[in-house]
């Protein structure tokens, strides 16, 4: 199987297990707003990218493996939503429709968006109590998208200035965008076993 039919199964599936993520015993209001961004499009490139690095072990990924494919999922949604809010990129439209904040308002969506992050955790809490070994790509997946990956490279982006050299701006992509690949890349070689091969996924997703 090729990647492309593989990226598009991996997909679908990634869609169905979003689906049964959402807690159902919560305010309407807020399950909606989440679904909205979670189930909205988007790639599923992270999940797939975790998954598929499960697979090139010789292994089928398993419920944990979707657990954790479904927190990346989830971080990436929660950095959309809170992204396009006013007082940050302050963007009316993500992927074809109205953002977030502007179907259901801002308070909505920055609540939306801090469910989604806690839900991520949340889930990747499940795998690792179901697998000691899942804790190491939770705590590769909370560096990658925290201070020192992902919004950290969100607050460099903006204390940026015009005229910012090309070495900075490659930085701040590569902390803003990068890492959360990287915990990919890296998690899923962890939770195949193959702790010792993650300096090679790190070096892949550079």
């Amino acid at each position: 199987m090729n990647f492309k039919t593989e990226y598009t199964e991996l997909s679908a599936k990634i869609d169905g297990a979003l689906r049964e993520c959402v807690p159902a015993d919560i305010p309407e209001t807020l399950s909606s707003s989440m679904r909205y961004s979670l189930l909205g499009g988007g790639k599923r490139l992270r999940p797939a990218l975790f998954l598929s690095v499960v697979s090139a072990y010789g292994r089928v990924p398993n419920d944990c493996d979707f657990l954790c494919a479904c927190a990346l999922e989830c971080i990436h949604t929660y950095s959309l939503i809170h992204d396009d809010l006013p007082s940050m990129d302050n963007d009316d439209v993500r992927r074809g429709r109205p953002s977030n904040h502007k179907k259901f308002g801002e308070a909505t969506a920055v609540l939306a968006g801090d469910a989604l992050l806690n839900l991520a955790f949340e889930l990747l809490a499940r795998a690792s109590e179901s697998d000691p070994k899942y804790v190491g790509v939770l705590s590769e997946i909370a560096v990658c998208s925290g201070a020192l990956g992902m919004v950290g490279g969100q607050a460099m982006e903006f204390e940026q200035t015009v005229g910012e050299d090309a070495d900075r701006l490659f930085e701040i992509n590569s902390l803003k965008t990068g890492r959360l690949i990287e915990a990919a890349f890296v998690g899923g070689a962890i939770a195949a076993g193959r702790s010792d091969e993650t300096d090679k996924w790190k070096a892949v997703s550079a």
